[in-house]
Parts: structure tokens; C-alpha cells; sequence
């Protein structure tokens, strides 16, 4: 993972975290999205996470409740994102 990607692995959380507090505004999500879009590769699942994210911000920015599982969502995509690959994971010797 690339330095690249983990800024914006950063600030993906950041705006999570904001989501699930109801403390969050469009333009930082706007800024987001336009971080990842300059970042990471289009194919990429946080970009896909964070697109998502800013569509159902759209949606639910009104209702704390959806907002916050909206943060939990994204999230748990970074979560998932920080963990790295493992490099012998095509190893069936040891991963079956």
C-alpha cells in the first residue's frame, strides 16, 4: 500500500468516524471523493466504498441514524482496506 492510499485511507476514517457522530458536512465529503478519484485507481474497492459512501450521504444526511450506519459501513471497508495482503496467499500448501 502506497502512501497515496493511505492518505486517503485517512481520511476516508475521519469521515466515517464524522458520519457516525452526525458531524458532517457535503463539501467535506465532496472533498473526499475528489481526493480519491485524483488517488486511487477506479477499479479499486475503496473508491467504489467512498463513491458509495457520498451517494448515500446524499440520501441520508438528514437522518442521523441512516448517516451513521452509513459511517459504520464505510468504516469497516477501511478496516478492511489497511489490512495487507498477505504475499503467499496463492500458496494452497498453506491457505488450502
Amino acid at each position: 500500500m502506497g502512501i497515496q492510499d493511505q492518505r486517503v485511507l485517512m481520511a476516508a476514517l475521519s469521515i466515517a468516524l464524522r458520519a457516525q457522530v452526525n458531524d458532517l458536512d457535503g463539501a467535506d465529503v465532496d472533498a473526499l471523493v475528489s481526493q480519491a478519484d485524483e488517488l486511487l485507481a477506479h477499479d479499486a474497492p475503496l473508491f467504489r466504498e467512498i463513491t458509495g459512501f457520498a451517494t448515500q450521504y446524499a440520501m441520508v444526511r438528514f437522518d442521523a441514524d441512516a448517516l451513521a450506519e452509513a459511517g459504520a459501513q464505510l468504516r469497516r471497508a477501511v478496516e478492511l482496506g489497511a489490512v495487507p495482503m498477505p504475499p503467499d496467499l496463492g500458496r494452497v500448501d498453506i491457505h488450502g
